[in-house]
């Protein structure tokens, strides 16, 4: 017979389970300090803003997206729309070119960055913002984001993104962790330890790219590049919860994990590019948020890696007492109360029970702090369904990352 493992399985629970509860209660703490900060400061001054959307073979979705821009709550001589056509092969530009009020250029493919860069070139806002071309933005989405740089040390500023297609059950479950993502990073934000600006409206300060350059061109996780390059400047990013964007997230498994595999890449790249944030410099960022995350990355593939090989022995070994004892003492065995029952008494119970608990609080949370207009009760099937499958998926999205990273067949 193989051997037991579960005193190793045993050792990996208390410890992720310390660090969940940490992690947790420090996020708690947040909270209760800052329940009156979660919605955006009032404008003191309206800034000139010119919104950049990229686009390549977008054409199902450019008109809406462009439309929604166009419906924004904001001063029209104040407001600039670029459209940069990546050298699509559909009618994008066509349809793009058919709106009027708004700039559009045609280039050639080089890539989202480089179209980014093209849209910088021609801009003339205070304030530059990136609009994915699959995504809309809320008519007062503007106005709640311009009034966190008052302050100078703010670079930039992405909005409250949401799922906009909701369909199947991978698109529900992506909208129950979208939901916590963004109240993560709205708790994370109030103590500045924010790293990313998704590109699903994000606001950038004009003269950051004068001072420390554009997109990188090389980068396929251009968003977490340009932020970690901002944060390295000394300044900070914040989070608008309630300046509301929607963005359609993949709708089949194939096409999710096509993007988990290009953000873990790019996590990996610029984690090791930027591993120098990881000090008392960049507050608690530095001491705390970062090390935290890569912690957290580590203990999914730890203790998910431990499942998969146990769960193997568990296996291999039932099937070696079913061949000398037979069937009948294994099911009745199984049957056996103790068996049943035992998990409920033990203390990694406890930890689960508490887990869980931790995570609905935060889920109705995220329902209150970011402004969602669905109850969190309506949200509680997909929330038990996440959390039953949201760390295998974490676990294979990682395996094929290191799988593709191996081959060096990362295309998008």
């Amino acid at each position: 017979m193989l051997p037991d493992l579960g005193s190793i399985g045993l050792i990996l629970i208390y410890i992720i389970a310390f660090i969940t509860l940490f992690s947790g209660f420090y996020m708690v703490s947040i909270i209760f300090e800052n329940t009156k900060n979660y919605s955006s400061p009032k404008p003191k001054k309206i800034y000139s803003a010119s919104i950049i959307v990229p686009v390549h073979n977008g054409s199902k979705y450019i008109t809406e997206c462009i439309e929604s821009l166009l419906k924004l709550n904001y001063p029209k001589d104040k407001l600039e729309i670029i459209v940069v056509d990546d050298g699509s092969t559909d009618d994008s530009f066509k349809k793009a070119k058919a709106i009027s009020g708004i700039k559009v250029y045609r280039k050639k493919h080089e890539g989202k960055s480089a179209a980014l860069n093209y849209g910088i070139r021609k801009a003339r806002g205070e304030l530059i913002g990136i609009l994915d071309a699959d995504s809309t933005v809320d008519k007062n989405a503007l106005m709640k984001i311009i009034g966190f740089f008052e302050d100078p040390k703010v670079g930039a500023v992405h909005s409250g993104m949401r799922t906009k297609n909701r369909k199947n059950l991978l698109e529900k479950l992506q909208e129950v962790e979208y939901l916590l993502s963004l109240f993560l990073k709205k708790t994370y934000s109030l103590v500045d330890g924010l790293y990313i600006t998704p590109g699903v409206f994000s606001i950038y300060r004009a003269k950051i790219f004068k001072e420390i350059g554009s997109f990188d061109t090389a980068e396929f996780s251009e968003d977490l590049e340009i932020s970690m390059r901002i944060v390295s400047q000394g300044y900070i990013l914040k989070c608008a919860a309630d300046a509301i964007t929607y963005t359609n997230v993949p709708s089949t498994f194939s096409d999710l994990k096509r993007q988990r595999v290009r953000w873990n890449s790019g996590l990996i790249k610029n984690m090791k590019r930027y591993s120098f944030l990881m000090s008392e410099k960049y507050g608690e960022l530095g001491y705390y948020i970062l090390p935290m995350m890569i912690i957290g990355h580590i203990g999914i593939l730890v203790f998910f890696s431990y499942i998969s090989i146990d769960a193997i022995f568990q296996l291999i070994n039932t099937l070696y007492l079913i061949s000398i004892s037979g069937l009948t003492p294994f099911l009745s065995n199984i049957l056996h109360p103790k068996f049943s029952f035992g998990f409920i008494q033990s203390t990694v119970f406890f930890y689960a029970a508490l887990t869980t608990l931790l995570g609905l609080f935060f889920l109705q949370c995220s329902e209150k702090y970011c402004f969602y207009r669905k109850s969190s009760l309506a949200l509680l099937p997909q929330y038990f369904v996440y959390l039953f499958v949201g760390g295998f998926a974490y676990f294979y999205f990682w395996i094929a990352t290191f799988y593709t990273i191996l081959r060096r067949d990362i295309k998008w």
